[in-house]
């Protein structure tokens, strides 16, 4: 059995995907899904927007992934206190993609307080402090901005809690934030067999 675990940043302009191998001579990927925005779009074409966006994050998710994977999906949860503006779009993108993704994997939701207290220890941390713990936690990757080192933190926390856990230490990360997940009965299971 070979898990094939990817975090998922949603953006309606940058996706971060992160996906993670364990075992593999390289076992974590990056990459962005960007969108550019179509000005004064109507209805039909906000719409036919986000369903290429959703088509092309699916491909990121499924790309090294084999057919007899267990593929797990971490989503961000909504960040209802966003000021970015476009929340109604976003909120479609990401229930989405919630529907697409649960067709072919085990879903997660971590709300975006866990993660940021999973990375840096404080759950009300900057986006700059998370990213640049992910980018201490992980040199060499290459990691080139929030959504990115969102992802990554993510995929960890799914990694993590299935056995696997990529950071260079635990001291690195704050696992205590990965109670309270809900976390699919698959994973739950894998738990209590590692604890016995």
């Amino acid at each position: 059995m070979q898990y094939h675990i990817v975090g998922l940043d949603l953006s309606l302009s940058a996706t971060g995907v992160a996906r993670i191998r364990p075992g593999a001579d390289r076992p974590i990927t990056l990459s962005l899904v960007t969108s550019s925005p179509v000005p004064n779009a109507k209805y039909p074409h906000t719409l036919d927007r986000i369903r290429g966006l959703a088509s092309r994050i699916i491909a990121a998710i499924k790309l090294g992934a084999e057919p007899d994977d267990i593929i797990v999906v971490v989503m961000e949860g909504g960040a209802f206190m966003s000021t970015t503006g476009h929340a109604h779009t976003r909120a479609g993108l990401w229930w989405l993609m919630y529907h697409l993704i649960e067709k072919f994997a085990l879903v997660v939701v971590v709300e975006p307080s866990k993660l940021k207290r999973y990375i840096t220890g404080k759950g009300n941390a900057p986006k700059d402090l998370v990213f640049s713990s992910v980018v201490r936690n992980y040199p060499g990757i290459g990691i080139v901005d929030n959504n990115e080192a969102d992802a990554l933190g993510l995929a960890s926390m799914a990694s993590r809690e299935l056995g696997y856990p990529m950071e260079p230490s635990v001291q690195r990360c704050t696992p205590s934030a990965l109670e309270g997940v809900d976390w699919p009965e698959h994973i739950i299971q894998q738990r209590r067999n590692r604890n016995g």
